[in-house]
């Protein structure tokens, strides 16, 4: 369901997985960061004194509710449910009204207001929004997590555009094997246009890398101390007679991968590292 661009993905979620309606989602996110109790408190007496007669009203009140009454109202609510949003109070009565929660002693007989009628609707109301709120309260947190790691992730990238001429200049000073290299330089020097291959080195370092992967290979499955390790190992087919080598690559991916791994890292040795060592 498209919940519009407007809405974080982790209210989407949440939305997803309890299966509260969007304005419910959001009234509940709302109180998150404007709740009662995180309104200043002379803003929030005044704010529920001119709310209470409003709900109880038009939700079946037929009489004016006495200043005594809507005091004390206000009091339970920010001793008891501070932690709502104020548009949490009328959806908790439009919510009783409509038959969404169920609650025990809620009536108001003879269209009476009462605070006891108030607080039986408001704790049904928050044991129905428990979910919701710990739902919210989850994917809130992930999604912060998440954007500290990207965030962190972005930093380290735009630090290593920075530093990636002076770790090539090192790499010329300590790499003596192509197996030093990491492999995501060759991504970063391809980008810059570092890396240019003569006619047929480029397949010369793919050969050379399949053979090295089919070398380490070997060794795994010499190495292998487990039958189950044997076994798997040899569910690695050989190449077939007649079968090219990217046939059988397409057979084996995770070989392929390695394969990749190796030539990349040969690329960027034979032609950004080695040919500036002193011999």
């Amino acid at each position: 369901m498209n919940y519009g661009n407007s809405m974080p993905s982790w209210k989407v979620k949440a939305i997803e997985q309890t299966g509260a309606t969007k304005s419910k989602t959001q009234l509940v996110a709302l109180a998150m960061t404007d709740s009662i109790r995180k309104t200043d408190p002379v803003i929030a007496r005044r704010e529920l004194l001119a709310l209470i007669p409003l709900v109880a009203k038009e939700y079946g009140a037929r009489y004016d509710i006495g200043k005594n009454v809507v005091i004390e109202a206000v009091r339970i609510i920010l001793m008891k449910f501070s932690f709502l949003g104020f548009g949490e109070i009328r959806e908790a009565y439009r919510e009783w009204t409509t038959g969404e929660i169920e609650v025990k002693g809620g009536q108001m007989w003879g269209g009476e207001f009462t605070v006891a009628q108030m607080t039986f609707v408001l704790s049904a109301y928050c044991n129905n929004r428990k979910k919701i709120a710990a739902e919210l309260d989850k994917q809130k947190t992930l999604a912060e997590e998440e954007a500290e790691e990207e965030a962190r992730k972005e930093a380290a990238n735009a630090k290593f555009e920075i530093d990636f001429p002076r770790l090539i200049e090192e790499g010329k000073e300590k790499y003596t094997h192509w197996q030093q290299v990491p492999e995501f330089w060759f991504k970063a020097a391809w980008k810059r246009k570092l890396i240019i291959f003569e006619l047929g080195e480029a397949d010369s370092i793919r050969v050379e890398a399949e053979r090295i992967a089919a070398l380490e290979m070997a060794a795994e499955l010499r190495e292998s101390k487990s039958f189950s390790s044997k076994i798997a190992n040899r569910t690695k087919t050989p190449q077939a007679i007649g079968e090219t080598s990217k046939e059988w690559m397409d057979r084996n991916p995770k070989q392929e991968a390695k394969v990749k791994r190796i030539a990349r890292k040969i690329s960027v040795f034979r032609k950004l590292i080695e040919p500036f060592q002193e011999k």
